[in-house]
């Protein structure tokens, strides 16, 4: 009798350990999705900002040519009229 009350007390916390073990594993699919979306929407973020950088840094290049061929007129106007000057 002994016996059999031990195997059904084993019995027992085995299927409690079973069933505690798949909510866990279902705890934890969960929380890998969460982590996922989260990192996913992170990424995406840090991509659009990446992007809005390199147009920023696109303009500032534009300006910074511009400013360049600008500045190498005016050294060529200055000069002409400093060897007219002369």
């Amino acid at each position: 009798m002994e016996n059999e009350k031990f195997q059904k007390l084993v019995l027992e916390q085995l299927q409690t350990l079973t069933q505690g073990q798949a909510r866990l594993e279902s705890g934890l699919e969960k929380l890998e999705l969460r982590v996922e979306n989260e990192v996913i929407n992170k990424l995406e973020g840090l991509y659009l900002y990446r992007e809005v950088q390199n147009e920023k840094l696109d303009k500032i290049e534009q300006k910074l040519t511009d400013v360049e061929v600008d500045t190498d007129y005016l050294v060529l106007r200055v000069k002409r009229l400093e060897m007219m000057a002369k």
